[in-house]
């Protein structure tokens, strides 16, 4: 953690980590701001996040009783709140002491500007949002990050922009979105570049948008980038990881459409367009887990089951779907442990895809190993009617 001093004789935290959940604590009510900040320091520095957040809180309302709106410390205990409710993943409870550091920011003696206040206001009013609602406010949130970029001086502004870059994508605003994940990748270059989970988002973000702005290859490069940057698997059966999977699938899909059609001329000249993007393989052993002793065994041949049957589009705004699932296998070619690694653009895809795997079976030679029987990729493309 880093500490930054923002206070006469304080200091406020700027912790450089995503927003965490934690066990909710009861708050301890002070009268006194003083003991309610230091108790504030203690649970950060004992790790207890959401409990700091109900002390900075305590902190910032006893300032405005005992030292009142003219005092510079009530002004920075109320930004300090603000913050520190964002970065613990408790938005509704900064947006109180959000608006209240901007009304008090001219005697702020600059313990922060203005225009951090606006943006801890507009971070935490987003994130409390309901989904339906976050597309509306993230241009306000997109704008208040505009105006603090370079001098931010944690991830949050990184967390802000990848949520926002994908509420836009969703609202249609594909040129904005793609502007959001431009941003995050060049604040998160210049803050923290060597972090692994949210350089993938950001590039994912980045190639969603580039979708959607009618750019398929670049789409498709900044996907696969992504996927680089994240590697293996982190956990079994890692979301995050089949997430990106399912991106790909789609993206390579809709970039191999693109890219296989040449425009003719009048002079019957033909335009080659540039080819889809392909993994070395090299590149391809950073993402994907090889078994060795798998190598000269024969591969399950799948020799009956159910077509899987796409849904009918309902709100979404691509036509391909991509589904990556992971299937172990009987001995006997039955399936077994069937679950979905990741889906897009919609969960309810993975219904259509369990139904099918579930009356699957395999041809599996005589001697096949078991290990050579687990975990294996379901890749799913399928066109959305």
């Amino acid at each position: 953690m880093r500490f930054k001093a923002m206070l006469l004789g304080m200091a406020l935290t700027s912790l450089a980590c995503a927003p965490v959940w934690a066990d909710p604590a009861a708050p301890a009510p002070n009268a006194d701001p003083i003991a309610a900040y230091r108790a504030y320091e203690a649970a950060i520095k004992a790790g207890k996040l959401v409990e700091a957040t109900s002390f900075a809180h305590d902190a910032w309302q006893a300032a405005e009783v005992k030292w009142g709106a003219r005092n510079p410390n009530t002004a920075g205990l109320a930004n300090n709140a603000a913050w520190t409710a964002a970065l613990n993943n408790q938005p509704a409870k900064g947006i109180e002491p959000a608006q209240r550091a901007i009304t008090l920011a001219p005697v702020a003696q600059q313990a922060y500007r203005p225009e951090e206040a606006a943006f801890l206001l507009a971070y935490n009013d987003f994130f409390a949002a309901n989904a339906d609602d976050q597309p509306k406010k993230s241009e306000e949130l997109l704008k208040a990050a505009k105006a603090v970029q370079g001098a931010w001086s944690d991830i949050l502004i990184v967390d802000a922009l990848i949520a926002v870059s994908y509420a836009l994508v969703l609202n249609n605003k594909s040129g904005q979105a793609n502007d959001a994940a431009s941003l995050s990748l060049s604040e998160l270059e210049r803050i923290n570049p060597s972090d692994t989970r949210r350089r993938p988002m950001a590039l994912l973000v980045k190639g969603i948008s580039r979708m959607r702005l009618g750019e398929p290859l670049d789409a498709q490069s900044d996907v696969l980038d992504a996927q680089l940057a994240y590697g293996k698997m982190r956990r079994p059966d890692d979301a995050d990881w089949g997430k990106l999977q399912a991106w790909g699938l789609v993206m390579d899909s809709v970039a191999r459409s693109a890219g296989a059609r040449d425009n003719q001329t009048g002079s019957r000249l033909r335009n080659n367009r540039r080819s889809p993007r392909y993994l070395t393989d090299d590149e391809e052993k950073l993402i994907y887990d090889r078994k060795p002793e798998c190598a000269d065994q024969p591969a399950p041949r799948r020799i009956e089951g159910d077509a899987i049957r796409a849904l009918a589009a309902s709100r979404n705004w691509i036509h391909i779907g991509g589904v990556f699932a992971r299937v172990d296998i009987k001995a006997d070619g039955r399936i077994e442990n069937p679950r979905i690694l990741g889906v897009v653009p919609e969960q309810d895809f993975s219904r259509q895809v369990l139904k099918a795997l579930n009356t699957w079976r395999y041809e599996v030679q005589p001697g096949t190993l078991e290990e050579c029987r687990k975990d294996l990729n379901i890749a799913v493309v399928f066109s959305i009617n």
